[in-house]
């Protein structure tokens, strides 16, 4: 999961800021390394370092960072194939949200071997809900605060996204949708367009 952590970290820093900012904060995190090599990056120390790196280079807080990588993660034209993933969770937004307690299950299937923290989804008199992220994965629920947020707008829903802090082991994210067809979402199509010789 950490190397999947720091690879996420890196691509989304290169697309956004630049491969120059991005050999920067690796410089930063590990000198004198070149290249991150694969095997190290599984190591928890290794994505701490880079989120470090990236806080002081970017002059961004980790919380904001983490919340734009998951954006980038349902937004960016590369991060395509985890989008379309999470869209056959439902038909709108909230359909999207009753779905994410299976969604641990379809990303390992989809990325398997992959530990991915659980999920647990809760509604409170028809108006808000609460998502609960097991938090083993420090700044999880902010990464998932981002990938609501963007899920959001490829909706086309307005909804208020909070992340709420941890709690016994669980980060907290809440989600009150507003109006669920507020603007034309991103299109959408269950069957892939057929390929163009």
């Amino acid at each position: 999961m950490h190397r999947l952590a720091s690879k996420a970290i890196e691509r989304f820093v290169s697309d956004a800021y630049g491969d120059e900012v991005w050999s920067e904060i690796a410089d930063q995190a590990l000198p004198g390394e070149g290249a991150f090599e694969p095997m190290i990056l599984d190591d928890p120390w290794i994505t701490d370092a880079i989120l470090d790196a990236a806080e002081a280079k970017l002059g961004k807080p980790r919380e904001l960072i983490l919340e734009d990588l998951g954006g980038y993660l349902v937004s960016h034209h590369r991060s395509e194939p985890l989008r379309r993933l999470l869209r056959f969770g439902g038909t709108d937004f909230r359909g999207f949200l009753w779905s994410l307690e299976d969604l641990p299950d379809r990303l390992r299937l989809a990325f398997s071997p992959i530990n991915v923290p659980a999920l647990e989804l809760h509604e409170f008199g028809g108006r808000e809900m609460m998502i609960l992220v097991e938090a083993r994965y420090p700044g999880t629920g902010f990464v998932l605060t981002g990938l609501l947020r963007g899920l959001a707008d490829d909706y086309g829903a307005l909804a208020t996204i909070e992340h709420r802090g941890n709690f016994r082991g669980f980060g907290r994210v809440t989600v009150a949708i507003h109006d669920p067809k507020f603007a034309e979402g991103r299109p959408f199509d269950l069957a892939r367009p057929a390929a163009t010789s």
